[in-house]
């Protein structure tokens, strides 16, 4: 499995995403393989089918999941569980 890490902005702990810079925006095109949807784990807990916004690469967890997390928290560890019902494991570090 492919992990990628993605540091966590302001904005994106204040509004609930995962937000990735464009610098990283073929990393993630090659690990979701363009997906328009991902079934999302984020901490352990099953959030669901999200949207991923490619316009504005970003994907919803909502900020009550991101607001609580520690401020030394500084990173989001991406990792494609499983390619034919793309699930999303988000992890935190």
């Amino acid at each position: 499995m492919k992990k990628l890490t993605i540091p966590i902005t302001k904005s994106a702990r204040q509004f609930g995403y995962v937000i990735w810079p464009l610098h990283l925006n073929g990393q993630v095109d090659a690990l979701l393989g363009g997906a328009s949807k991902v079934h999302l784990h984020f901490m352990g807990a099953d959030l669901g089918q999200k949207n991923v916004d490619w316009r504005y690469r970003r994907i919803s967890i909502g900020y009550r999941w991101t607001r609580r997390l520690p401020n030394e928290v500084s990173e989001y560890v991406l990792t494609l569980a499983d390619k034919d019902t793309n699930k999303l494991i988000v992890e935190c570090q």
